[in-house]
């Protein structure tokens, strides 16, 4: 238990230091004009795309456990990851989304050692079908931003990642066996057997490529949804060279659910096109509120789980 509330202390630290940082140097004022630009109408936009993030990464996770041997159907498959996206953007708690799925998966007796897997997985699906958003962008990278570093940063990112995970298609038997001979590494060994398998089938690989390809594209599409109903100037192109490495760096577990962290890329991502400092804070304020609102029916859910997990233990006891 100290352990969680020293990790939570810190990520609240962490992101009540970057906010701090951004407040000194932008100003509020225009942040606060923009953002009368939202009623109803804009807000209801700017959640769909968000909405349906949820309904799709439900079906990849749902054939990354059917692969992996775990049945999971679609209705159960889409509420957990509802549950998870609750726990992801709206709980300052050591227990990410990602572990109450695990947890809710063995819940249906199945073993900790696979929910585990079929989670990791998914979520190493998601970023590498973002490194290679990267690297088919790359070239209009380069056109739109002329800063040297952010060009080297990039670029050295999108040929690691391409580069690992060409090796890992095809020496990704031969690394899985070899980190399975001893025990501290075996799990380790297990999840990149099973992450391998997603790629020996071509059907299920295209498949799960078009789901998270879907799925991060519409994160693109709501970051410029959000710039548009704000009536800031941000264009798709802007949006879809900008937001894969804000996505990349808000996953780092450093902050809560991502905030401040998603402030500080944002500000220097869309900084490097041209995008004023209080309009991108503008737009990842929205995103992140949006991505909390979405999360609210996970509470729904949650809760509604927990009653009924209840009512079964008593009902046992009687």
């Amino acid at each position: 238990m100290t352990r969680k509330r020293l990790a939570v202390a810190a990520k609240a630290a962490i992101t009540l230091i970057i906010i701090w940082l951004l407040l000194r140097h932008v100003e509020l004022a225009p942040v606060a004009s923009r953002l009368r630009h939202l009623g109803p109408p804009e807000i209801i936009l700017a959640l769909l795309p968000f909405a349906a993030q949820i309904v799709l990464a439900a079906e990849r996770w749902r054939i990354v456990c059917t692969r992996l041997g775990v049945g999971l159907r679609f209705v159960p498959a889409l509420q957990i990851v509802t549950i998870g996206t609750f726990f992801n953007q709206t709980l300052p708690s050591a227990v990410g989304g990602d572990a109450m799925r695990v947890w809710l998966l063995t819940r249906d007796r199945v073993s900790l050692g696979k929910a585990v897997s079929t989670v990791l997985c998914d979520r190493l699906l998601a970023l590498v079908v973002l490194t290679g958003i990267s690297a088919a962008t790359l070239t209009l990278f380069y056109e739109r931003v002329s800063d040297p570093h952010a060009r080297y940063a990039v670029t050295a990112f999108v040929v690691a990642g391409l580069v690992s995970f060409a090796a890992f298609l095809v020496l990704g038997t031969q690394i899985a066996h070899l980190l399975r001979r001893w025990k501290f590494s075996h799990p380790v060994g297990v999840l990149a057997h099973d992450f391998h398998r997603l790629f020996t089938a071509p059907t299920v690989a295209l498949s799960l490529i078009a789901w998270s390809l879907a799925i991060h594209l519409l994160t693109i599409g709501a970051a410029w949804v959000i710039a548009t109903v704000l009536s800031i100037q941000v264009s798709l192109p802007d949006c879809l060279i900008m937001i894969p490495p804000v996505v990349l760096i808000s996953m780092l577990p450093v902050s809560i659910a991502g905030w401040g962290v998603r402030e500080g890329a944002m500000v220097v991502g869309f900084g490097l096109v041209g995008v004023a400092p209080a309009d991108a804070l503008a737009i990842s304020i929205c995103f992140g509120i949006a991505s909390i609102i979405v999360g609210l029916p996970g509470g729904i859910l949650w809760l509604w789980n927990r009653q009924a997990t209840m009512a079964e233990i008593a009902s046992a006891r009687d």
